[in-house]
C-alpha cells in the first residue's frame, strides 16, 4: 500500500462521520459488474474512461476501510469540491485543522472540513527542534537543512517531525505549500541547551532570509534569553513559541514569559476547556487545539498521536504562515483580532488568572480577500 493510499486509511479510520461521499477507483482488470455485487447500497454511479474504472457514492465508512486492502482497488479518494475562488478545502480533516476554521467546538457526527485562505507559499518556517524526517512524502519535497552538510533526513525522537507536520504537511498541516527549515538544536532526548538556541537564531537573522521561527521547547526562566529573543522578533522574525505542560503560569519559564513572542496554550476541541496540563498566564496570548493530535511520526507511513502545547503552538505557527504573506501587518495584533474571544470555559477561571480567552481562528482571514 502506498503512502498517500495510507494515510486516507488512517483518516477513515480516525473519522468521527460514519458515511462519505466517495470514489474508488479499481484495476483495469476488474470487472465493474462482479465489483458492484460487493456494494450493499442501491445509488452508486459507474463511470468507465478507457483503463480508468470508478464507482462513486455514498458509502459507509467501515466499508470503505474493509477495501483498502482489496487488490481490485487501485485508489480511494474523497468527492473533493472544485470551486473558482481563493478558499481552499480539505475535507475529512483532522479535527486540529476543523477547529481552526469554524466558530464552535467540534461536534460527534459533523462534517470534518478546513477551509482556508493561503496556503503559506514563498513563506519560511525555521523549526528549531529534535530535527525533521525530511524526506517523508507528506511533506512533498518542501523540507530544507538550514545546514546543507545535514543530509541525515533523521528525526529520533520524533517531535521535531510531528511539529513539522502540523506546520506545513500535505494532509496534517495548516500551510501546505509552506517551506520548512530544519534547524535541530535538541538532542535524540528532546533536551538542549540555550547556547545551541541562540547561535541558530544568530545563523538565521544574518542568513537575512525572512521566515516564522517555531521554537517547540520550554525552560526555567532565563531574562538573558528573553532579551535575545526581543532582538530577533525586533529583526523581523516572528516567534512562536507553547506555554508548557505544567498547568501552571507560562510568564514563570522561557521563551514563553517573553514579551513580544507569540505564546500558545492548549484547548480540547471538544470541549472548548483549557487542556489540563496546560499553562496559562497573561504570557498566553491565545489558545489552540491541543488534546489527541493526530500527526506524522518519524518513520514512513506512520502516524503518532499528541497531546501538548508544541502541538498547539505548530498549529498557530502555520496560521503565521499564512499571514506573512501580507505586508506591513502585525502578526500578533492580527492572530488576536482573528481569534475567537470569549469562547473558553469556564471563563471565571480565565479572569482570575489574567489569561486572554482566546482561540485561534482563521475564520476572518479566509473572509477577507
Amino acid at each position: 500500500m502506498n503512502t498517500q493510499l495510507l494515510l486516507v486509511f488512517i483518516f477513515f479510520t480516525l473519522s468521527a462521520v460514519s458515511c462519505l461521499k466517495v470514489i474508488l477507483q479499481l484495476s483495469a482488470k476488474t470487472d465493474l459488474l462482479r465489483f458492484s455485487e460487493k456494494i450493499l447500497i442501491s445509488e452508486y454511479e459507474c463511470i468507465e474512461i478507457g483503463n480508468f474504472k470508478a464507482i462513486m457514492g455514498e458509502f459507509d465508512t467501515n466499508f470503505v476501510k474493509s477495501l483498502f486492502f482489496d487488490e481490485s482497488v487501485e485508489a480511494i479518494s474523497i468527492d473533493r469540491q472544485v470551486q473558482i475562488a481563493n478558499l481552499h478545502h480539505q475535507q475529512s480533516a483532522p479535527k486540529h485543522l476543523v477547529r481552526l476554521s469554524q466558530a464552535g467546538p467540534i461536534v460527534k457526527q459533523q462534517h470534518l472540513d478546513f477551509i482556508y485562505n493561503g496556503t503559506g507559499k514563498d513563506t519560511r518556517v525555521f523549526i528549531l527542534d529534535t530535527g525533521i524526517l525530511s524526506n517523508h512524502s507528506d511533506f512533498t519535497g518542501r523540507v530544507q537543512t538550514f545546514d546543507p552538510k545535514n543530509t541525515t533526513h533523521c528525526d529520533v525522537n520524533g517531535h521535531g517531525t510531528a511539529v513539522a507536520s502540523l506546520v506545513g504537511s500535505e494532509l496534517f498541516g495548516v500551510s501546505k505549500e509552506v517551506t520548512l527549515i530544519d534547524y535541530p538544536v535538541l538532542h535524540d532526548n528532546g533536551i538542549g541547551v540555550i547556547s545551541n538556541v541562540l547561535s541558530a537564531l544568530d545563523k538565521i537573522v544574518k542568513a537575512g532570509v525572512p521566515g516564522v521561527i517555531l521554537m517547540p521547547f520550554i525552560g526555567k526562566k532565563s531574562v538573558l534569553f528573553e532579551n535575545a529573543l526581543r532582538e530577533v522578533v525586533t529583526a523581523g522574525f516572528p516567534i512562536v513559541v507553547p506555554a508548557g505542560n505544567f498547568a501552571r503560569d507560562a510568564c514563570k519559564y522561557s521563551p514563553s514569559g517573553a514579551e513580544h513572542v507569540i505564546t500558545v496554550g492548549s484547548i480540547n476541541s471538544y470541549t472548548d476547556t483549557i487542556a489540563k496540563f496546560s499553562n496559562y498566564g497573561p504570557c498566553v496570548d491565545l489558545f489552540c487545539d491541543g488534546v489527541d493530535i493526530v500527526s506524522l511520526a518519524p518513520f514512513n507511513e506512520m502516524i503518532t498521536v499528541n497531546s501538548g502545547t508544541s502541538m498547539s503552538a505548530a498549529l498557530v505557527t502555520g496560521v503565521v504562515a499564512t499571514l506573512m504573506g501580507r505586508s506591513s501587518m502585525d502578526i500578533l495584533a492580527s492572530l488576536k483580532s482573528m481569534a475567537i474571544r470569549g469562547g473558553i470555559r469556564p471563563m471565571d477561571f480565565l479572569v482570575q488568572s489574567a489569561t486572554d480567552n482566546l482561540i485561534a481562528s482563521n475564520i476572518k482571514f479566509n473572509e477577507t480577500e
